[in-house]
């Protein structure tokens, strides 16, 4: 603003100076013209600038709802106080999201399906209703059980690319995922 007021000042007293009908009041004219059209092209930069800059400031923080929405995942590992757990072989471990924040799959042994809620990065899975087959392996029961409880202690999310991670409640573990088919 002071810089404005300068500029006009300045052509002012050159209008002044040179305003006796030689040419020069012409030349001012030119001058404040272009004085006048630096200022609008800079405020109009400036005006751009912030509203980019406030556009990507409210993607950044706008958490997308349908991060998961449509999304199949297999379980890689159960990690839970240091120790890991992979699926048994021959047993794939799924977990898929719908749109309509329904979640199911199939546990290894049992199909299972429920509700689900994903805001920012809080995943939270509503009370699951799993099909009661039992299969003749133990380790598929176990790593079956092993996983709807820690699905159901869900309380984090992180998705990168292919890979999803679960984070449990009360921080000791973590569900492992690639993309499903």
């Amino acid at each position: 603003m002071a810089a404005r007021k300068l500029d006009r000042a300045a052509a002012g007293v050159l209008f002044d100076a040179g305003g006796g009908g030689d040419g020069h009041g012409r030349v001012v004219r030119v001058a404040r013209i272009i004085v006048r059209v630096c200022e609008l092209i800079m405020w109009r930069k400036s005006v751009a600038i912030f509203f980019l800059l406030l556009f990507v400031a409210c993607i950044a923080q706008t958490p997308n709802p349908f991060a998961l929405a449509d999304t199949k995942w297999e379980l890689v590992s159960i990690t839970e106080n240091g120790a890991t757990k992979t699926p048994v072989p021959g047993a794939t471990v799924t977990l898929n999201f719908a749109r309509d924040n329904k979640v199911s799959g199939n546990a290894g042994c049992n199909s299972y399906n429920g509700a689900y809620e994903a805001q920012g990065e809080i995943l939270k899975i509503g009370t699951l209703a799993v099909t009661a087959m039992a299969c003749l392996e133990n380790d598929k029961m176990e790593m079956e059980a092993a996983f709807l409880t820690a699905l159901q202690d869900a309380q984090l999310f992180e998705k990168r690319g292919n890979e999803l991670t679960i984070t449990f409640a009360n921080g000791n573990g973590k569900l492992n995922f690639t993309k499903g088919q």
